[in-house]
């Protein structure tokens, strides 16, 4: 018998009115084959033979894609993994470091100490009155302990200033001062109430002024400089306003017509500290009815204290008389004119309320300064 495989025949054409004897249904009997065909058993010539598929895909590249991909997932992982590594390295690095900077700090901190005092520097000004300081360091062998310093400061006198600016002696009057407040032996402190550096002065004159009049005035042409350290701590509340110190300017002979020489009494030029309706104590600036409000210095709360310094200018060339604080001019009097001298007074109010003390420094004469 011969091996040789029957063709199967399959119409191609399609014929509507060819009814269902025409075709008959045929199963292959050779196992290559699985598809049913439909074999036109009237018009061979219109049939064509259908041959098996031989594109059957290769083993061996089937195994080289399951490789491929069992490659890229590898990959994956091992990326993975790698930065899973990373983060926990860093996570570790971290807490470890942070743990042995902290006791690394608390050991050092444990063995900070104090250097010996540096030598006292020059004095700062090369006349009149300065000040000299030195220093401390909080050391751990060669380096600082959380950059601790401590200083020392003292004042210090030079030479009088030669021609510009020389040093005078400008104190406060014991005479010329109110009976109920009290002033330093040396004439330097004024307070208004008895303390360890002040006493009350028997010879006191002064009826209404609450403070006292300097021992110099100034007359016209003439240039004045001096400073005034003040300090005030509250004591107790008050509802009501009221005045806390004065540093101003009057003729002498008007001065004790009223308790402040801001007043139109006495016609004065008055920078003054008070406590107003807004439970703050202000700086104001007052001469007769022109009274003006600069900056707020402190509330009223029982127990706040305040320290600072004046720096106050009488220019009797210009006609002018003005108030610094550090490097801020907060006001300048203009036409401060009068037919005689004019003197610098300073008061202390209400010791029931407010501890006051003011102390009087560094007062020069810039008369011959070439202006």
């Amino acid at each position: 018998m011969s091996n040789t495989k029957p063709n199967t025949y399959a119409n191609i054409s399609f014929n509507p009115d060819i009814t269902d004897p025409d075709y008959l249904e045929v199963f292959s009997t050779d196992d290559t084959y699985e598809n049913i065909s439909s074999v036109y058993k009237q018009n061979p010539q219109n049939d064509y033979p259908i041959t098996s598929s031989t594109n059957m895909p290769n083993p061996s590249d089937t195994r080289g894609r399951q490789k491929i991909q069992i490659s890229l997932w590898l990959l994956f992982l091992i990326i993975i993994c790698i930065l899973v590594a990373f983060v926990v390295t860093g996570i570790v690095t971290f807490f470890i470091t942070k743990e042995r900077f902290t006791v690394k700090q608390y050991e050092s901190k444990a063995e900070c100490y104090w250097e010996t005092w540096s030598s006292w520097s020059g004095c700062s000004i090369t006349c009149g009155k300065g000040e000299q300081f030195r220093v401390r360091q909080q050391m751990n062998t060669s380096m600082l302990c959380n950059y601790n310093e401590s200083f020392n400061v003292k004042s210090c006198t030079s030479d009088p200033c030669i021609g510009d600016g020389y040093l005078i002696d400008m104190l406060f009057s014991r005479t010329a001062s109110y009976k109920n407040v009290f002033i330093s032996a040396d004439n330097t402190i004024l307070s208004n109430v008895h303390t360890i550096e002040t006493s009350s002065s028997a010879n006191a004159q002064l009826q209404n002024y609450k403070g006292t009049i300097a021992d110099i005035c100034v007359g016209n042409n003439e240039l004045i400089y001096y400073e005034v350290n003040y300090t005030y701590t509250i004591g107790n509340t008050s509802p009501s306003n009221y005045l806390v110190l004065e540093v101003g300017l009057a003729e002498r002979t008007k001065v004790d017509r009223y308790y402040y020489v801001g007043s139109k009494n006495v016609s004065g030029w008055s920078f003054h500290l008070a406590k107003s309706s807004h439970n703050n104590v202000y700086l104001y600036s007052q001469y007769v009815d022109s009274n003006h409000v600069w900056e707020s210095f402190s509330n009223d709360t029982i127990g706040t204290k305040v320290h600072g310094k004046f720096k106050l200018f009488i220019d009797r060339l210009r006609n002018e008389f003005s108030l610094r604080q550090g490097d801020s001019i907060f006001h300048v009097f203009k036409n401060v004119t009068s037919s005689g001298k004019l003197c610098p007074v300073f008061a202390v109010f209400n010791p029931q309320i407010v501890l006051v003390k003011l102390q009087l420094m560094n007062p020069r004469n810039f008369t011959r300064f070439p202006w």
